[in-house]
């Protein structure tokens, strides 16, 4: 086959072959309940393994026989980036060499996730810079923007700030069941307020909207069982989810 690899994701592999299963994940990691969220950048014997298996499939199952014109290069569960490797057409759809592509089995067709490696590392190199994500020593890169402009809301009352983002979940998302959605919530105290002063949360209600305005709303006592007491200088965080039938 005459394939011509893209130089950067070539580059890439070279200087780094894939991260370890125990790490946190170069794409960002979030823990929803006891679901564990790593995007991984594969290693090449990785690589081998499952474009070995998806060939195989795609042999079989005509809905995902595009896949063999690409290389999978990172992986969360069954959600694969992809890298096309030659031109091809699916659904109505034409996709060229050097696309990511996000596809996961709940899913009917790929979805172009970037014109290529280099654009979407060095935008992605660009977003940590910038502290688009936070980036913390325990859990490492955060798999949530941090940013109000991506949808997300940020309020402080009398020094008690509370920070909710969300992020798409593709690979739990389904077809008939509708768009599966992580968001987290951060509650924190100001470290500007004196040191006596604390607050504990008794009751929550959050109002989670969709691009139409559609509103759900999550209340009660607590959250995930448990009744943080915010101080000065400290914080509590948690993810949950919700389902929306459209962005």
């Amino acid at each position: 086959v005459n394939v011509t690899f893209d130089y950067d994701y070539f580059c890439s592999l070279c200087i780094h072959d894939g991260e370890a299963q125990d790490s946190h994940g170069l794409f960002g990691s979030f823990l929803l309940y006891q679901y564990d969220c790593h995007m991984k950048f594969l290693n090449i014997d990785r690589i081998v393994d499952i474009t070995r298996k998806f060939v195989t499939e795609a042999k079989k199952i005509k809905s995902i026989a595009w896949i063999q014109y690409c290389l999978p290069i990172a992986a969360q569960g069954d959600a694969f980036l992809f890298l096309v490797l030659c031109p091809f057409s699916h659904e109505g759809e034409n996709y060229q060499p050097r696309q990511l592509l996000r596809h996961t089995s709940q899913l009917r067709a790929p979805v172009l996730f970037a014109k290529s490696w280099r654009k979407f590392f060095t935008a992605y190199a660009e977003d940590l810079k910038r502290g688009r994500y936070d980036i913390s020593e325990g859990s490492g890169i955060s798999a949530f923007s941090s940013l109000v402009e991506d949808g997300g809301s940020d309020v402080t009352t009398e020094g008690v700030r509370v920070r909710a983002n969300a992020l798409w979940l593709p690979q739990k998302s389904d077809n008939e069941d509708g768009l599966l959605f992580a968001y987290k919530i951060k509650i924190s105290m100001s470290p500007d307020e004196p040191q006596t002063r604390s607050c504990q949360l008794a009751t929550r209600r959050w109002e989670i909207m969709d691009a139409k305005g559609g509103i759900q709303t999550a209340d009660g006592p607590g959250v995930i069982g448990k009744y943080p007491i915010m101080r000065p200088g400290e914080y509590f965080e948690y993810c949950s989810c919700c389902t929306f039938t459209e962005f």
